[in-house]
């Protein structure tokens, strides 16, 4: 099999598939209606459809933290820590609701991708997807079609949401959580299943700028249940700045 080195700073083709997730986020046409829409919830809602940065004026940004941690670096990549932001500017069309540039991760590790127009969900939970859907790519030969749709049917029917309570900027605030096991099924391909445990958590709220909180990725080390063999966390770090 093709050894890939783990610990090698994201490529280009990685860029480029980010760029294009978060692309297709503007172009699917994000309703144009409040949050508060009366709507059952689904993780498609929630996640994906709810406007949540409608409510950010411009020039503004939002700061998260990712952080990666292993205890098997050899096939899983060196622990490591880094920030993502997203600047909100005012659009160049007055139709327009912003412009929204990505910075993902910062030195060797930098990506920026944008400005991106008229966005209105948070590209932050794509771009979380999308670097898991890569590095389980490289961990397990296989489309990333098939990990993406994967997570895509979990959402759609096996999604487990809950109301939660989060702190943030030191008050308790109300928030959903969204929780998938999309590899756990009996039809998934054998060679997938190292990831078949595998969890993810996505909290979000109305009471936080931007809407998304919090996102993990968990999977269980087989061998010790008290820790995971892989787990990955963004989490929002500040509020929206005028800039």
């Amino acid at each position: 099999m093709e050894q890939i080195d783990l610990n090698a700073p994201p490529c280009r083709r990685f860029a480029r598939m980010i760029a294009g997730l978060a692309i297709a986020l503007v172009a699917t046409g994000i309703p144009a209606r409040k949050v508060h829409s009366g709507e059952p919830d689904t993780a498609q809602r929630l996640l994906f459809d709810d406007p949540y940065l409608a409510s950010i004026s411009p020039p503004a940004k939002l700061a998260y933290r990712f952080e990666h941690a292993t205890v098997d670096e050899t096939n899983y990549g060196k622990t490591f820590a880094d920030d993502i932001q997203i600047e909100i500017d005012p659009p160049d069309e007055r139709h327009e609701l912003n412009a929204v540039t990505l910075n993902i991760f910062t030195e060797s590790r930098n990506r920026r991708i944008g400005p991106l127009s008229d966005v209105r969900g948070n590209p932050v939970i794509m771009v979380f997807l999308e670097r898991d859907v890569f590095q389980m790519k490289r961990r397990v030969p296989g489309s990333p079609a098939f990990f993406r749709n994967t997570i895509r049917k979990a959402m759609r029917e096996n999604a487990n949401i809950q109301n939660v309570d989060i702190k943030f900027d030191g008050e308790s605030v109300a928030a959903k959580r969204v929780t998938i096991t999309p590899f756990d099924d009996d039809n998934n391909p054998q060679q997938f299943s190292e990831f078949r445990k595998k969890t993810y958590h996505f909290t979000v709220s109305e009471a936080v700028p931007g809407g998304v909180f919090e996102i993990v990725s968990l999977l269980p080390d087989p061998n010790d249940r008290d820790k995971p063999l892989v787990f990955d966390r963004m989490f929002l770090t500040s509020k929206s700045d005028e800039r």
